[in-house]
């Protein structure tokens, strides 16, 4: 295909019958889910995407900024992420991983999601009197990108679970969708891990079960998409109307006028959604780590 998108559920869109691939809808707390799993090697090929377990959340709340529903939103991604790391030993390290630039604010949703992320394995370390058994053990760090660090962002990861008790990993990331509608109405979790910078086709290494040795579950909204899609749905629709109903005619025409320089599209109100989106994020996190309310951990961290 021309476009690319990270969201499993437009990746099945394409072949809603490729084999190996099962998914069904469902409904939390009034946020609509939908639940992917490829179990499929072939058909992971096929979609462009490992095998896993891909849940995503829609909603337009961020993009009407509809802030009564944000909670809803946060408790459905927490509930998730109990699911995805029910595993983990409760004496070990959550560490969550903000990837991306901040400086950038489409690639900025992963910094600014971990300065919202209620951190505590200092307070076990050093201040054992003032944990409360109610929090779970965890850190966070940003490692910025390669460009700027010269680092891989894996590579820094990889490091710190070498020196510190990790047990699971979660991993936040700006992501690219297929379709402009998609733009912050979609939260994806994965418990595949992720690859940086492969929403704008600039893959590095894995950050994942497989390179690291431990549970890594992957969280993103879609903060930009490519031009070429844009302009082939609107070149579909023209030559729909044009030249008929006949699909491969359509299609193939569509491709040609479609560029292959492209360009990524981001929303004019993109300051907002990405910092709303973030704190969506973020919270649904601290609701699934610690055993405490929104409140509670605001109070302890400022």
């Amino acid at each position: 295909m021309i476009f690319r998108t990270d969201l499993a559920k437009e990746a099945r869109e394409i072949d809603e019958n490729i084999k190996g691939v099962t998914g069904k809808d469902f409904t939390f707390e009034g946020v609509s889910g939908t639940e992917i799993v490829i179990s499929d090697s072939v058909a992971a090929e096929k979609l462009g995407k490992k095998k896993g377990r891909y849940v995503s959340f829609e909603t337009e709340a961020v993009l009407n900024r509809n802030v009564e529903e944000y909670l809803s939103v946060s408790k459905a991604i927490g509930q998730e992420i109990k699911k995805m790391l029910s595993d983990i030993p409760k004496n070990k390290t959550v560490l969550v991983v903000g990837l991306g630039n901040e400086k950038m604010t489409a690639d900025s949703i992963g910094p600014k999601t971990v300065k919202g992320v209620f951190v505590t394995r200092h307070i076990f370390e050093f201040l054992p009197r003032e944990a409360d058994e109610r929090m779970k053990n965890v850190s966070a760090i940003s490692p910025g990108v390669l460009g700027v660090t010269g680092l891989e962002s894996a590579d820094i990861v990889s490091g710190i679970c070498k020196n510190a008790d990790i047990g699971a990993i979660i991993v936040v990331d700006a992501l690219a969708a297929r379709r402009s509608e998609r733009m912050f109405s979609t939260f994806q979790l994965t418990d595949t891990g992720i690859e940086p910078g492969a929403g704008v086709g600039n893959k590095r290494k894995g950050i994942n079960k497989e390179t690291l040795g431990i549970p890594v579950l992957a969280i993103g909204v879609p903060t930009v998409v490519y031009a070429s899609s844009l302009i082939y749905d609107a070149a579909v629709e023209i030559l729909s109307l044009a030249t008929g109903k006949d699909e491969r005619l359509v299609e193939n025409a569509a491709k040609k006028i479609a560029t292959k320089e492209d360009m990524v599209v981001t929303p004019k109100e993109i300051d907002v959604t990405v910092s709303d989106s973030a704190k969506i994020i973020s919270d649904g996190i601290n609701l699934a780590l610690h055993q405490l309310s929104l409140d509670e951990i605001s109070a302890y961290m400022f």
